[in-house]
């Protein structure tokens, strides 16, 4: 390609003129890029939801009487370990389970009460029976 301005001749893709530095018309082809979509981050909703109830069954083990064994937390208690169990075990390979595990360190407590106080209603059954 030679220079309209000078005339000398000038490198195909030149955008200007090495010797005189006029602009040439020349433009880069323009190649369209493919679009890449981030990937999608996954998540532990299983763990994340088993978390959410352990704290609701704690928060309820803590305004209703312990003694009375509703059934509202026992059914929250064990629905919460059940599903970060679930959670754990579903997602332990991408480590995804920092919710499940919290979850069931949270379910673990209202489960120890219970266990408590039914070895306790237990043994003050058997103590009655046995004349103790």
């Amino acid at each position: 390609m030679y220079c309209r301005n000078c005339g000398k001749e000038i490198n195909d893709e030149a955008v200007i003129c090495v010797h005189c530095g006029t602009a040439t018309n020349y433009q880069q082809p323009i190649v369209a890029q493919p679009i890449v979509e981030p990937p999608k981050k996954k998540i532990n909703v299983i763990g994340i939801v088993g978390f959410c109830i352990s704290i609701v069954a704690l928060l309820l083990i803590m305004v209703i009487d312990a003694l009375a064994m509703d059934y509202i937390y026992i059914i929250a208690t064990l629905a919460s370990f059940i599903l970060c169990v679930i959670g754990l075990t579903h997602f332990k390979k991408q480590r995804l389970s920092g919710f499940a595990i919290a979850g069931l360190v949270i379910a673990g407590i209202p489960l120890l009460v219970m266990l408590f106080i039914f070895v306790l209603t237990w043994l003050s059954v058997f103590g009655v029976m046995l004349g103790v």
